[in-house]
């Protein structure tokens, strides 16, 4: 399942260069697979104290993964790198985004954010076909720079990773990660 999909991408991420790793994002992995290691060590093993019968077995299951499920979300709502879902094609919509994601791009909101395609995001919406065709191609990207925009029309510099994500064979959706790169890119200049 999860477990196993985050090992595979732990494990792909330590036989990377190390400037090619989004870190961020592999914390953010390492403390999943270690939550989802621990759950399962929790139901199975009974670290926790287990009744006689089968149903407080799989009440303290039940409860385990919505510990679990609630601590990956405060994780993901609170840590200061843009996390974003969108799908493939030169337009994209936008499917999830963190509440850092939101305020990168100075939206109040994820359905605010919606109403809108992932090219409209670009400072030059055409790019955002190059981007997709070249994440569809290889799979994934690591700190690929994009010149985006807010809300509010003034220019964002990004860092982002992203992997393709499948269902059934086909690509599904992008999972992305964002750094605001702005104040970098002004100081080069």
């Amino acid at each position: 399942g999860a477990s196993v999909l985050i090992g595979h991408t732990l494990a792909a991420a330590l036989f990377t260069r190390s400037e090619d790793v989004d870190w961020a994002m592999l914390a953010v992995m390492g403390f999943l697979l270690l939550l989802s290691i621990l759950v399962l060590a929790w139901a199975i093993f009974g670290l926790a104290p287990v009744a006689s019968d089968p149903g407080a077995a799989q009440k303290q299951i039940t409860l385990a993964l919505r510990v679990s499920k609630e601590e990956y979300r405060a994780l993901v709502e609170n840590i200061s790198i843009g996390i974003y879902r969108n799908t493939p094609g030169p337009r994209g919509q936008c499917i999830m985004a963190n509440p850092a994601f939101l305020n990168m791009l100075g939206y109040a909101s994820l359905k605010e954010l919606q109403q809108q395609s992932v090219a409209e995001l670009y400072m030059h919406p055409e790019e955002r076909a190059a981007f997709s065709d070249r994440l569809l191609a290889d799979g994934s990207v690591d700190g690929v720079e994009l010149f985006l925009k807010r809300k509010d029309g003034t220019p964002l510099w990004g860092r982002v990773n992203a992997r393709v994500v499948y269902q059934n064979g086909k690509p599904a959706f992008f999972d992305c990660t964002l750094e605001n790169i702005t104040a970098h890119k002004q100081a080069e200049q």
